[in-house]
C-alpha cells in the first residue's frame, strides 16, 4: 500500500487527492540538500541513534500509514495535514508538536501537528504494519515544541492525559501499559515527553515473529 501511494506511475493526480510521490521528493530532495543536519540535530536531542535515513524514509512510510488510517470513516481528506508535513519544521506555519515515534529500533518517524492533535490517533498507529520493518506499532514517541522550547508542567500533564486517554478509548490497562519518563529519570529532558507503550500478552498467545531485540507480534490467542 504504501509504495503504491508513493509510485509515480500516474500521469495526473486527481483533483482533492494527496500527491504523496511529490510530497515525499521534496521532503527527500530537502533533507540531502540539508545533509540531512536538521534530522540529526533532531535524533540528537532525543538521544537517538545517528541515523538520519532511518528517520527519513522512516517518516515517510508513518505519514503515508497515518493517511490510510485517517482516511477510515472521515469525509474530510488529509491534504492539510501532509502540507503540515516540512522537513525544516519553521517551514509548517500550522504546526505546534513535533511527535517522534520509535519503530523498534528499525525506524524512526517525526510527524508534525498542531495544537490539537486528534487527528493523528495513536492507537490506530500503534496497529499498524511495517513490512518494511517487520514489525508493527511502535515501542515510545516523544512530543517536543518545534522550537525545543521546555514543556512547562502544566503542559506536560495536558499532554499526558491526552495521549492516555486516546491509547486508552482502545486498550484496556489489562491490554497495554503506558508509562511516561518523568524527572525521577536520570537522563530526564524538559524540552520533550517521552511516553512508552508495551503491549501485554496472554500466556496462550503466539508471537509470530521475535527479532534480535526481542519484539514480535501477537498472531494468536
Amino acid at each position: 500500500m504504501v509504495d503504491d501511494l508513493l509510485s509515480d506511475d500516474d500521469d495526473e493526480v486527481d483533483e482533492g487527492r494527496c500527491d504523496f510521490a511529490a510530497w515525499a521528493e521534496e521532503f527527500r530532495g530537502a533533507a540531502q540538500a540539508d545533509d540531512y543536519s536538521i534530522f540529526r540535530a533532531h535524533l540528537r536531542r532525543l538521544g537517538l541513534p545517528d541515523e538520519p535515513l532511518l528517520l527519513l524514509e522512516g517518516t515517510i512510510h508513518f505519514v503515508v500509514m497515518w493517511s490510510a488510517f485517517f482516511s477510515i470513516g472521515r469525509t474530510e481528506g488529509f491534504a492539510h495535514l501532509l502540507r503540515m508535513q516540512t522537513y525544516d519544521p519553521s517551514e509548517s506555519s500550522k504546526a505546534r508538536y513535533a511527535f517522534t515515534f520509535d519503530l523498534f529500533g528499525k525506524a524512526f518517524a517525526r510527524v508534525l501537528v498542531g495544537t490539537n492533535f486528534r487527528d493523528l490517533d495513536l492507537a490506530d498507529m500503534n496497529e499498524a504494519r511495517w513490512n518494511e520493518y517487520r514489525t508493527a506499532g511502535y515501542r515510545s514517541f516523544d512530543i517536543s515544541h518545534l522550537d525545543w522550547s521546555t514543556l512547562l508542567q502544566d503542559e506536560r500533564w495536558q499532554l499526558e492525559t491526552a495521549v492516555t486517554d486516546d491509547l486508552r478509548y482502545d486498550y484496556c490497562e489489562d491490554e497495554l501499559d503506558i508509562w511516561v519518563e518523568d524527572d525521577c529519570y536520570d537522563e530526564f529532558d524538559e524540552t520533550f515527553l517521552r511516553v512508552h507503550v508495551q503491549e501485554r500478552y496472554d500466556e496462550d498467545d503466539e508471537i509470530d515473529e521475535v527479532d534480535e531485540e526481542g519484539e514480535g507480534e501477537r498472531v494468536g490467542g
